[in-house]
């Protein structure tokens, strides 16, 4: 608690203002929950937003690695959306294998660089601008976690499913910039999390708009991060081949739909990669070799041992040792407690497919499984919320206590402690001369069209 209060304290003044206005907000929510009334998703949508806008307005000044690079190329996208680039050609002597140094910028896919582009477009140079799309997009994703949950357990799970990703420290944190890959991770874990949305949604509905709408979002999200975006098909591949062992009728039927989706989300991500292919040959086929090295060797220093994303829940959920155990007994309590195999199965092989691919892989990085941390908190919630059913059959709480438990979340959940430490509050002359520099590069007007400022990098 005295760590909240410190946090508060010290952020700036309209990140206090929308950071209590999320805390009301989530508790009328609550109340719109416990009444089942109608509205409980607008207000989980805007505790969603002010959360987030409060995260991404504590640091008036971007974050080196990587906003910095993620903003200066989506600012320079309004010169032409289609060829994406980081420095002017003349500046300096141009090397298309060096990322932080280079013209023509393909190390990321261009969709969530395009969304962080038009948003400068349409609100100016801003801090904020570079971050709104974050916002709205972690947003959304609350409601897409919310309506999963509900589909596959109950309205009970779904509310506080989404009232736990709304309190998410590590997505809020790559909302401010602060951890590595920031706004792309933000918006490719939207559209995965999309896509695993639309499959549950095709899965119980038999729909075919969600089947095309499976393949758009696998799509965006290999615009996003490249081939990581498939993981649905990996999800549904496991089903298949359960289906071949249980239920060999519904195999083809299976396969069918995987299909259709696949070519849906080849039509949505082709068309980009062909044209990079052809008009940026050497950078495109650079970066493609320079992604598959990760898996083989590793990149910038991000090496770990065979227990690194073991120790790395921690990192993403929060400090402690139980906090790994939760996780695991979540899932384990999933295979006792779903009664549904189709769910079961390919949750769990959502789940585990990343962690025992980049397990196997040489590079690793916390972010790399964060895709399905909301998965994991849903997983989290239907455990702690059938366990509080065990114990209000005895104990007989009333309905109204959900109330008292939302702010204790909001504190524990939000890590106040590791957040001091990731926003320099704890090194408050670095934070400074962040600030102090950003403020000169803001205030530089006559020739500062002319005027471009880089250091620190010896390339």
């Amino acid at each position: 608690m005295y760590h909240f209060f410190e946090f508060f304290d010290l952020i700036p003044t309209e990140a206090k203002y929308l950071l209590s206005i999320g805390l009301v907000s989530l508790l009328l929510a609550t109340l719109l929950f416990i009444r089942k009334s109608r509205g409980l998703t607008f207000f989980l949508f805007l505790s969603a937003f002010l959360v987030a806008s409060a995260f991404a307005l504590i640091d008036p000044f971007l974050h080196t690695w990587d906003e910095s690079f993620h903003a200066l190329v989506a600012k320079n996208a309004s010169d032409g959306y289609f060829s994406p680039h980081l420095l002017n050609d003349d500046l300096v002597a141009y090397n298309p294998k060096i990322w932080v140094g280079n013209y023509i910028w393909l190390h990321k896919p261009p969709l969530a660089l395009w969304q962080m582009g038009i948003s400068i477009d349409l609100f100016g140079n801003s801090i904020y601008a570079v971050r709104l799309p974050s916002v709205l997009l972690f947003s959304f994703t609350v409601l897409l976690v919310y309506d999963l949950a509900k589909m596959i357990f109950s309205r009970t799970v779904a509310f506080y499913s989404a009232v736990m990703v709304i309190l998410f420290q590590f997505l809020l944190e790559q909302i401010a910039g602060v951890h590595t890959s920031d706004h792309v991770d933000v918006s490719f874990l939207f559209y995965i999390t999309g896509s695993l949305w639309s499959w549950f949604k095709y899965s119980k509905t038999e729909k075919r708009f969600y089947l095309y709408l499976i393949g758009i979002f696998i799509g965006l999200a290999i615009l996003t991060k490249w081939l990581v975006g498939l993981l649905i098909f990996g999800a549904w591949s496991v089903l298949i081949i359960f289906l071949l062992l249980a239920q060999r009728s519904a195999v083809l039927k299976q396969l069918k739909d995987a299909l259709t989706s696949f070519f849906v989300a080849l039509l949505v991500a082709l068309p980009w990669n062909i044209y990079a292919a052809i008009n940026y040959s050497t950078e495109y086929w650079h970066e493609l070799k320079y992604s598959s090295r990760h898996f083989y060797e590793v990149i910038e220093g991000h090496s770990g041992g065979g227990w690194f994303y073991w120790h790395n829940l921690s990192t993403l959920f929060g400090e402690g040792a139980l906090i790994p155990v939760i996780v695991i007994l979540s899932l384990i309590s999933l295979v006792f407690t779903l009664r549904n195999k189709i769910d079961r199965i390919v949750i769990l092989a959502f789940i585990l497919l990343p962690y025992i691919f980049f397990t196997i892989a040489t590079t690793k990085m916390s972010n790399f499984v964060n895709i399905v941390s909301p998965l994991i908190i849903i997983c989290i919630a239907a455990m702690f919320v059938r366990l509080f059913k065990v114990f209000d059959s005895r104990v007989r709480l009333n309905s109204y206590f959900s109330l008292l438990i939302i702010p204790f979340l909001f504190v524990f959940l939000l890590r106040p402690n590791q957040s001091i430490k990731n926003h320099l509050f704890h090194r408050m002359e670095q934070r400074i001369y962040y600030k102090k520099s950003q403020a000169f590069i803001k205030e530089l007007n006559g020739n500062s069209a002319d005027l471009y400022v880089y250091s620190g990098f010896s390339n």
